[in-house]
């Protein structure tokens, strides 16, 4: 057997891609039931090793990425797509980010702790500064760390008969993906009636709503757009590695081949 060995699997309700040395081994683990799909892991990532959804599955059938060592999930429910075994340092950027806890290190089989990551006791990362607040449709916390505005760009049509058609037929329709997946259930669809007498169909909850950004990618007819307008962090970090995390976290930026 050659060293380093690539490993990948999914089994059930777990994702990993591993690394084995002769004496040490990584892994890269994601909780599936945790995973909401607000792809800041892909945001973080500074390798680009992590794809969602759409970006996954529209890839080519001869891409790189249709190889044994490439972890996969189905895209019915929007979670992690793509783990590339090619591409991942395990420096934990993810984890440390993850704002549901839903992706963790494993070294040598044991959990590296997101204080025990060496990008953050090296101070490549500046120490965030989340807020506690319970997500109602997990029945758990999540971590926010960041500050922003969901902007919901649906309109109604004007031509009654259209919009009607688009109600029953579109959005909502049998999709509903925003609604299910919003974590705190910030998001709702008004009754059609309602809808055409006061133009208005997508109901968002700004007191309850976190700015995840797990509505954006799960809306097939892209209705909402995300601005993060601040991250809360403090202390040292090296801008290197850090700013551009920082800028593509701003601009709500995936990272893409």
């Amino acid at each position: 057997m050659s060293f380093p060995k690539k490993v990948a699997k999914s089994d059930g309700g777990a994702l990993s891609i591993g690394l084995k040395f002769v004496n040490k081994t990584y892994e890269l683990k994601v909780d599936r039931l945790k995973c909401v799909g607000c792809g800041v892991c892909s945001i973080v990532c500074p390798k680009s090793a992590i794809l969602l959804g759409p970006l996954a599955s529209n890839l080519d059938s001869d891409s790189s990425h249709d190889k044994l060592d490439i972890a996969r999930m189905d895209t019915d429910t929007f979670r992690m797509e793509l783990l590339n075994n090619e591409k991942c340092v395990y420096c934990g950027t993810c984890t440390y980010f993850c704002p549901f806890d839903a992706i963790h290190l494993y070294e040598s089989d044991k959990l590296v702790p997101p204080s025990e990551l060496v990008v953050v006791k090296n101070k490549a990362l500046p120490e965030l500064e989340p807020k506690k607040v319970f997500c109602s449709r997990l029945n758990r916390e999540a971590n926010v760390y960041w500050e922003g505005k969901l902007n919901v760009l649906h309109k109604v049509k004007d031509n009654l008969t259209e919009f009607k058609m688009e109600y029953l037929h579109t959005c909502p329709g049998d999709c509903r993906k925003c609604e299910k997946i919003c974590p705190v259930e910030a998001i709702s669809f008004k009754p059609l009636a309602e809808a055409l007498e006061s133009k208005k169909m997508i109901d968002l909850d700004e007191e309850k709503c976190i700015k995840c950004g797990a509505c954006v990618r799960v809306c097939p007819s892209d209705n909402y757009s995300l601005e993060r307008l601040k991250i809360n962090f403090k202390g040292e970090y090296n801008k290197i590695f850090w700013d551009p995390i920082h800028e593509r976290l701003l601009k709500d930026k995936i990272l893409e081949e």
